[in-house]
């Protein structure tokens, strides 16, 4: 299938609106818990810290879950329990390794302040080790997990025009959705979400480009 035959499938489309839609969801849920944990500081630094960016980590692997292996241009391919067992894996596995990368990705200078750059990394890092079980299953040994850099490169390249659109496009409906419902916040809530779907391009550029090397 082509490019935009995949991004619009049932299986990846749907997924990746459900991961747009879960980001404003934890986000709002997180600023809750943090008011209500204000009282008790300890517990509030350890959410922030600890359990905020497990929420982000668990929405991507679920997401991957989703989109597997629809992710890599495959109508069929090994269950996904079957490419972890086969590789004495779990999902915990891959909760964790997400969830590092959740962690530390947001230290690195600039990409740390757009969390929708973050996630859409640590959702190509994720399918990359997916990736890597799965062919490793198959003993396919001449696959990469970088084929072609050209689709990190273009994201990292990009980050801040996709965060000034997602900024612009959110301000401009949220404005709108605030009058008719006389409410303010509809754009705080629009921009994590529209930005997920603005990063969904690329994110399936390169899975595509992983999957591209297997054997039809």
């Amino acid at each position: 299938m082509g490019f935009w035959q995949v991004f619009f499938s049932k299986p990846y489309f749907p997924a990746l609106v459900f991961l747009a839609l879960l980001q404003p969801a934890i986000l709002f849920a997180s600023n809750l818990l943090e008011e209500k944990l204000a009282d008790v500081p300890p517990t509030q630094r350890l959410f922030l810290r600890l359990g905020k960016p497990l929420l982000f980590s668990l929405s991507v692997v679920v997401f991957i879950y989703l989109t597997y292996p629809a992710g890599f241009g495959l109508t069929q391919a090994t269950t996904f329990r079957e490419v972890l067992d086969a590789n004495h894996k779990n999902a915990s596995s891959l909760i964790n390794l997400v969830f590092i990368l959740g962690f530390l990705l947001p230290i690195i200078p600039v990409i740390g302040k757009f969390p929708g750059t973050v996630v859409a990394l640590q959702a190509n890092m994720g399918n990359a080790f997916v990736f890597k079980w799965m062919t490793a299953q198959s003993n396919l040994q001449s696959v990469s997990l970088l084929p072609n850099p050209a689709p990190i490169l273009l994201l990292l390249a990009s980050f801040w025009l996709l965060h000034i659109l997602a900024t612009r496009i959110s301000l401009v409906i949220g404005d709108f959705l605030d009058r008719s419902y006389h409410y303010s916040g509809f754009s705080q809530l629009l921009s994590p979400f529209i930005s997920i779907l603005l990063h969904g391009p690329f994110i399936l550029t390169y899975t595509l480009s992983l999957g591209n090397q297997l054997p039809r």
